[in-house]
């Protein structure tokens, strides 16, 4: 499996200015993948995509059960741990903003999230698994003659894009670009902020054969994308040929070059992007 995380910041920016966050951490059963787009005019918005992402990638447990209520509230659960640590991590900072920055923490930081978990065919020697949901995996892998299944987690406008010979074969959660707005669903890092601070995630479960990618990429480029796909334009070997098949050294500037070129064209707007691709 190959893991590559390529973004750049608003143009205007400095790199510190970013507000989106990556995440990755493999394991011997799961690999779990996550990526968040701060939004801009929260307070510390950086943070908090920070917080879901490494929160997701080394906190999160497959539910015991395959019963929708028990995958809410552990996503529930999991959350308010991120939200505590979010209030732990700018307390300090917090205290010494102007009023209205205060009020502004009192409504909380917001951010879209998306979260991936990949999950391979265990080999003939291991043994299967207890947990009722990694079981029911396992036994689909060996049914559908899968090389893995993949479960996805998604609030907001961070998109997740399934490739298999350079065609899409599924979007989540957003499947046309129309769909992806100036107001989308954020996560709140508050639980008493303004909005529903655990607006439920939309899932999906699927399966994935050995050569897959996945691309994740939040809102501006997702949009982009979504829209050459509806064209019937082939974007993957456009990406490729502008930065992914290039030598290593060169890939994180090419793309620069290639999200530059979409900004000057008018084709994406400007705004922080951040692309993850996963190669299967």
């Amino acid at each position: 499996m190959q893991v590559r995380h390529f973004w750049v910041q608003k143009e205007g920016n400095a790199p510190e200015e970013c507000e989106d966050a990556f995440a990755w951490l493999q394991e011997a059963q799961q690999t779990r993948v996550a990526m968040a787009d701060g939004a801009t005019g929260s307070a510390f918005a950086r943070q908090w995509a920070d917080i879901l992402v490494q929160g997701f990638t080394h906190e999160w447990q497959i539910p015991k059960t395959t019963n929708k209520r028990a995958w809410l509230a552990c996503w529930r659960d999991w959350l308010a741990r991120q939200q505590q640590k979010w209030y732990e991590r700018i307390a300090k900072d917090a205290a010494k903003l102007p009023w209205y920055g205060q009020r502004q923490v009192q409504q909380g930081s917001f951010a879209a999230f998306l979260g991936l978990l990949l999950c391979p065919k265990l080999g003939p020697d291991v043994a299967e698994p207890a947990n009722s949901f990694a079981k029911r995996i396992h036994q689909a892998c060996i049914q559908g003659d899968y090389d893995g299944y993949w479960v996805s987690f998604a609030v907001g406008d961070v998109c997740l894009f399934q490739l298999r010979d350079g065609q899409v074969r599924r979007v989540t959660p957003l499947a046309r670009v129309e769909e992806i707005t100036d107001m989308p669903t954020l996560v709140c890092s508050h639980p008493k902020g303004e909005e529903n601070s655990v607006v439920p995630p939309t899932w999906k479960i699927s399966g994935y054969y050995s050569g897959d990618v996945f691309l994740l990429a939040t809102d501006a480029l997702a949009a982009y994308l979504l829209q050459q796909s509806q064209q019937g334009h082939d974007f993957w070997q456009e990406m490729r040929r502008s930065f992914l098949d290039k030598p290593e050294a060169k890939q994180w500037a090419a793309f620069q070059e290639w999200v530059n070129e979409l900004r000057a064209l008018c084709y994406i707007k400007n705004d922080d992007v951040s692309l993850g691709v996963i190669s299967v």
